[in-house]
């Protein structure tokens, strides 16, 4: 059995990233070719020490997202869906069944 690597969760919000955040956030702009994405502008996005600490940041965040191996996705998975109110009135079968189809879909996605 191989030993199997869990994600590093990154670290938690600091008072740096709030601030941040509230330098730049009112100078985002809309994506033209996508309304879901935000973008700044060239002159006015973050340069020196601030995009350094950005781009760490980034890398960090990154690395933490890695799917979850098999086994922890399993047992991450079965804590999910166990309280469901319907979990516990199914069948040994269709339960096993439920969570094998969101150990496909969620296998390389990080939980």
């Amino acid at each position: 059995m191989t030993a199997c690597r869990l994600p590093v969760p990154p670290s938690p919000m600091m008072p740096e990233m709030d601030r941040f955040t509230g330098a730049f956030v009112n100078q985002l702009e809309d994506h033209p070719a996508d309304f879901r994405r935000r973008r700044i502008p060239a002159v006015q996005s973050p340069a020196g020490d601030t995009r350094v600490w950005l781009e760490k940041r980034r890398a960090e965040q990154q690395a933490s997202l890695v799917p979850t191996p098999g086994p922890e996705l399993n047992r991450t998975l079965t804590l999910l869906l166990a309280p469901n109110r319907e979990y516990g009135t199914l069948t040994e079968k269709v339960a096993g069944l439920r969570l094998a189809l969101y150990l496909e879909a969620l296998s390389n996605m990080p939980t």
